[in-house]
């Protein structure tokens, strides 16, 4: 058990490190909210339509780390 969560620790401390590196093609911005009693920061993207005549949104979610 004890591999088991040493092994979870440095997977997560390397994907956390990889996902902070990676080059978007829009600038981020960023909300500050707290989840389950702990403050976290969200990053998203806010991206103008081609057409302006759209009255429509779309919200891609992922899960957390």
């Amino acid at each position: 058990m004890y591999k088991f969560i040493v092994f979870f620790a440095v997977t997560f401390l390397l994907l956390k490190e990889a996902v902070s590196q990676v080059q978007y093609p829009r600038p981020l911005k960023y909300v500050n909210l707290v989840i389950e009693s702990r403050q976290v920061q969200m990053a998203y993207m806010d991206v103008k339509p081609p057409d302006s005549t759209t009255k429509k949104t779309i919200l891609f979610t992922r899960e957390k780390l």
